[in-house]
């Protein structure tokens, strides 16, 4: 009689760690797929507001030794241009040049006088390239 009460309170003991061995795992793989979908669903949106970004240059000037760059948001989201790299086509031993921005352009709106606050004196009798990057990596050239 002793036996049977204690094969009952081993086999107890044991269904107790299964359970609490299969709860533990099936609670772990709902998180990990809630994080997975979570994840999968900020990506989405950050690839569909990527290709929803649209902005062109619509103006490079120089004034006064510095770029003025005109941008036009004509998408429906607001951009933030991020980055202007700029390389001096005519003066070769001019290395290619990185400028932090971040400028936001509103949808239907035009911003103005980027490149004026950088610390680069650009000379109108050279050629320069002319790129802005936004936050999310859409790439314009100037004209």
């Amino acid at each position: 009689m002793n036996r049977r009460g204690i094969s009952t309170v081993v086999g107890a003991v044991f269904f107790v760690i299964i359970f609490t061995t299969a709860v533990t795992f099936v609670t772990y793989d709902m998180n990990l797929i809630n994080n997975f979908t979570d994840a999968f669903v900020t990506k989405s949106q950050s690839d569909a507001d990527t290709n929803h970004e649209q902005f062109s240059v619509t103006k490079v000037t120089v004034d006064n030794n510095k770029f003025n760059i005109t941008v036009q948001n004509s998408g429906n989201i607001p951009i933030t241009i991020n980055r202007l790299w700029v390389q001096n086509k005519t003066d070769i031993t001019w290395g290619t040049s990185k400028y932090d921005i971040n400028q936001v352009v509103y949808p239907g709106n035009s911003l103005t006088k980027i490149g004026q606050s950088i610390p680069l004196y650009a000379k109108s009798t050279q050629g320069y390239d002319l790129k802005l990057v936004t936050m999310r990596g859409n790439v314009r050239s100037s004209l």
